[in-house]
């Protein structure tokens, strides 16, 4: 018989599916054997701390890093890189005078007229826009931002 066939604290039988080396049959025995008493805290617990975000002190519970969930979505939130916010047309607004058009035979530029001044031609359309305010031409969001208006 092997010094390991029962629990070195309260003498219990070792099961047969249980490999070599010490065993332990309860959570009990097994602080009993290893001399702790299971009043340990996890990393951080009762230690004060600073919060990256707001730079307040705290006590973290367990692996906490932020004092809350805002600080921790503030943080998060300067580290993402940010897409740009989509440009969103008015949903019951008329859109023939915010819209840009160009006439594919002169060139020519016009907001809210869809036939050219010049040529008499129906032109074609680039996007929504305005007045540009230095020159006072047509120009639209899509050629100033590089992005497509949500309509």
């Amino acid at each position: 018989m092997s010094a390991f066939d029962a629990c070195p604290i309260c003498d219990t039988p070792r099961p047969a599916n249980r490999g070599d080396g010490p065993w332990c049959c309860s959570i009990a025995c097994y602080r009993a054997f290893h001399g702790t008493d299971g009043s340990e805290t996890a990393p951080g617990d009762g230690v004060t701390t600073t919060c990256p975000a707001c730079q307040r002190a705290f006590s973290p519970v367990g692996l906490q890093r932020f004092c809350c969930e805002a600080c921790r979505v503030a943080i998060y939130r300067r580290r993402e890189p940010t897409a740009a916010a989509p440009v969103v047309a008015l949903r019951h607004t008329r859109r023939q005078p915010l819209t840009v058009y160009a006439c594919d035979r002169c060139g020519a530029r016009a907001l809210g007229a869809q036939r050219c001044d010049e040529c008499r031609d129906p032109m074609r359309r680039v996007g929504l826009g305005g007045l540009c305010p230095c020159c006072a031409e047509p120009v639209a969001v899509e050629e100033l931002l590089g992005q497509e208006v949500i309509a």
